[in-house]
Formats: C-alpha cells, sequence, structure tokens
C-alpha cells in the first residue's frame, strides 16, 4: 500500500472512531418515512405524539436531541416539538409522549415549539410535511430558562455526533 493508500486508511479509521459515521437511524411505526402521517397525530388541537424509535452504535453519545418542524415557503420552518436530553441509553419515544413525564428525573426536557408550548402540537394548516430529526450529541444541554428549538440546536450544533430523520405528510 503507497503512501496515499496508507493516509487513506488512517483517515477512513479516524472519521470511523471521531467523526459523524456512526450509523444512527430513526423510524416511526405509526408512519413510512416520506408517507402519511395518521391523522390521530396532526388532527386540530391535536397533542398525541407519534412513537420514534431509533438504533445507534456509539458509546460517545451522551444524549439525544428531537426537533420536530415543519418546512415553509417564508422561510423559517415551523416547529411543532422540541425534546432535548432525552438520555443515552433511551431508543425510543413512546407514542402521547406527555410532557408531564419531563419533569420527573432521568426524564428528556422538552423545548418550547412555535405555539410558545411544550405540548406536541400536530396541527398543520392544509397539507404539509412534518420533519422528525434526531441528533445524537456528546453532551447534555443546559439552559438557564425554557430553550425553543433554535436555543437547542445551537447549543447542540458543536456536539453533534451524527443525525438522521424521518418526515410524513398531513392530509
Amino acid at each position: 500500500m503507497g503512501n496515499w493508500g496508507k493516509r487513506a486508511f488512517v483517515y477512513g479509521a479516524w472519521l470511523l472512531l471521531w467523526g459523524k459515521v456512526m450509523a444512527l437511524d430513526v423510524l416511526s411505526p405509526a408512519f413510512v418515512d416520506g408517507g402519511s402521517l395518521p391523522e390521530l397525530y396532526y388532527a386540530q388541537d391535536s397533542e398525541f405524539s407519534p412513537p420514534l424509535e431509533w438504533s445507534c452504535d456509539s458509546s460517545k453519545v451522551a444524549s439525544y436531541v428531537l426537533v420536530v418542524d415543519e418546512p415553509n415557503e417564508h422561510g423559517m420552518p415551523i416547529v411543532h416539538w422540541v425534546v432535548y436530553n432525552i438520555p443515552r441509553n433511551w431508543r425510543q419515544i413512546p407514542e402521547n409522549y406527555l410532557s408531564t413525564l419531563c419533569d420527573a428525573r432521568g426524564q428528556p426536557e422538552i423545548g418550547l415549539n412555535d405555539w410558545a408550548r411544550v405540548e406536541w402540537v400536530g396541527q398543520t394548516e392544509g397539507r404539509a410535511m412534518l420533519r422528525f430529526r434526531l441528533y445524537a450529541i456528546s453532551r447534555k444541554l443546559s439552559f438557564s430558562s425554557m430553550p425553543n428549538a433554535y436555543d437547542v440546536l445551537s447549543a447542540a450544533q458543536r456536539y453533534i455526533l451524527d443525525d438522521a430523520k424521518i418526515s410524513a405528510y398531513t392530509h
């Protein structure tokens, strides 16, 4: 193996150990990626969140962050749900996950969505795509006040080890 081959091998091994080559996967038993979201999760005044499951093969993960948003043509996406400090040993968020459970020790924390609420809000205006973005990060996050999605993602940015997403359409 020449010098370039050795360098490529060493660089590849470094990426595998320290880079973003982790194999974080996310899915939902309630819908397929790119498919239809069942009405239960987006009906008017719905606070019934869909279940999510993931797999991750890294011991470097300290916590997970989940942001559910809806892209729109006016710029910033509409944020439906923000969950952060999801414990590293968790591999799912169950259906109808309630923010009241998040006050307990060892539970994830919930940030503010675009309705200035901590509950899941699935309601959309007309047909819309919801993106479920999961981030594996190398530390837990701390805030002096209730954060929104921008605060959470800004704080997590430099600690992101990997990310995965799925999406579903309403209506």
